[in-house]
């Protein structure tokens, strides 16, 4: 940096002085030359006057600001950071509750170093020093952005590069459109060993925006065969913030057009259809205020020889009229069953007690396990249905190894206690057909039936001699 001071001396002597230096001086450094004068072959050297360097105090303002939001219609929320006084300001501790107003998007944050231009990633986690940066430590926590900055250089102006923390935020999802949001960080620093407290940022004002979104789930159904009519059931909720009417529309049709009833709404269990009441080809929903959900419905009957055992499947779409870029969709698909399947599976597991809890020592396994005398085996049986048939006259029956006996453990009808059967509803047995405890001998069970899907589990356990 450059100065030229300018020396006017009495009327008769004028002359420049030229100072230069760079970086500024340390502290308490003496700034401080005797001017000389000569005429007519006489010199004179003035006095000595001499300056100390002050810095003074350091000066810490930190100014919020929206920067550009990112594809997903996210805003950027900017802290930036400036120090108008000399002096390095220590352990700068910012604080800004963002709870009931906006939520933070992703994991991370963007730092820019004092004096720097390139970004470095911060994590929101609340882990200690950054790795790219060891000088700040940001962490969102309860709804609660807090950024820790160890050193902030003197004299470091919002126009000079760096010093800038942003984070991506969006409204929360049940403000309503046109909201007003408010809000006001609050920061210390230490200036040199005084602490300056109470200190606040700017006002950021946001107006929400119209958003747009809503959930929308498909169906799977099973036909056997043609002549078939199902009604497949998707629950549309608007998860906007404001209310909103949907157009629905159908794509990707792997259907015969035939086959396609039309698209309605469930109107006290009845099907309605719904009518295309801007004339578009689409077919529009009730007006849904945020929160509220509709029941839309397709009705499709299996009647076209073009149905074959392959998966037919269709997506309805669900466009928005208050942002009509926005839309969803809900994918329907009938999967023609194949003949009737008799098929069944039946694995036998086992645990090992070794310090008498009547609890396994780990997971039950159909591994080799290694036991001593005086331990226990616990033993799971599972038969389970995974065909398409009813399976009916189950009987399942298991013999006590030998070296072994019975053990009826803490006498419960659990799994550490007396043989059990547990099937898939929830229901629990005691087994009846079964050696006392401390013999041998084959343990039975039978069922009358059990359906596709379902499940039998026997539980036992023995103890070694």
């Amino acid at each position: 940096m450059f100065f030229k001071i300018h020396i006017f001396i009495s009327t008769v002597f004028l002359f420049f002085c030229t100072l230069v230096y760079g970086a500024p001086p340390p502290e308490n450094t003496p700034i401080g030359t005797t001017a000389k004068l000569s005429y007519m072959g006489a010199e004179i050297e003035s006095n000595l006057v001499v300056t100390y360097v002050v810095y003074g105090d350091a000066d810490i303002s930190v100014r919020k600001e929206w920067g550009v939001g990112n594809s997903d219609g996210n805003q950027l929320m900017i802290f930036r950071i400036a120090n108008g006084g000399w002096r390095n300001g220590k352990d700068l501790l910012l604080r800004d509750d963002l709870k009931n107003k906006y939520e933070i998007v992703g994991s991370t944050g963007i730092w820019i170093p004092f004096g720097e231009t390139g970004e470095k990633i911060v994590t929101l986690a609340e882990d200690g020093d950054e790795s790219q940066d060891k000088n700040v430590n940001l962490k969102y926590v309860d709804g609660v952005l807090t950024l820790l900055v160890k050193d902030v250089p003197g004299h470091h102006l919002e126009s000079d590069p760096g010093g800038f923390v942003g984070v991506y935020v969006k409204p929360q999802g049940d403000i309503p459109a046109g909201s007003i949001l408010t809000n006001i960080g609050e920061y210390e620093y230490f200036n040199g060993p005084e602490k300056i407290t109470n200190l606040k940022t700017n006002s950021l004002l946001y107006i929400v925006p119209i958003i747009a979104k809503a959930e929308f789930t498909g169906e799977t159904k099973e036909y056997g065969i043609s002549g078939e009519s199902f009604i497949f059931k998707n629950k549309l909720k608007n998860i906007g913030n404001t209310e909103d009417i949907f157009e629905i529309s159908l794509e990707n049709n792997g259907f015969p057009q035939d086959s396609i009833i039309g698209i309605g709404k469930n109107s006290n269990g009845n099907f309605v259809l719904l009518e295309d009441k801007n004339k578009n080809g689409t077919v529009e929903t009730d007006s849904l205020k945020p929160g509220e959900e509709i029941e839309i419905q397709l009705k499709v009957q299996t009647t076209s020889s073009d149905l074959t055992k392959n998966n037919i499947l269709v997506e309805k779409v669900a466009k928005s009229l208050n942002v009509p870029s926005y839309s969803t969709r809900a994918q329907d698909k009938i999967i023609q069953l194949e003949s009737s399947i008799s098929s069944a599976a039946f694995i036998k597991y086992q645990g090992l007690d070794a310090n008498g809890d009547n609890k396994i020592d780990g997971e039950y396994t159909e591994n080799l396990q290694k036991g001593n005398p005086g331990d226990k085996i616990f033993y799971k049986l599972v038969f389970k249905n995974i065909g398409t048939d009813i399976l009916k006259d189950i009987y399942i029956e298991d013999t006590i190894p030998s070296y072994t006996k019975m053990s009826y453990g803490d006498g419960t009808l659990k799994e550490g206690g007396k043989p059990i059967f547990k099937l898939s509803d929830g229901t629990v047995g005691e087994v009846i057909d079964k050696p006392p405890a401390g013999f041998n001998g084959t343990l039975r069970v039978n069922f009358g039936h059990i359906n596709p899907g379902e499940y039998i589990e026997i539980y036992y356990n023995v103890k070694i001699d």
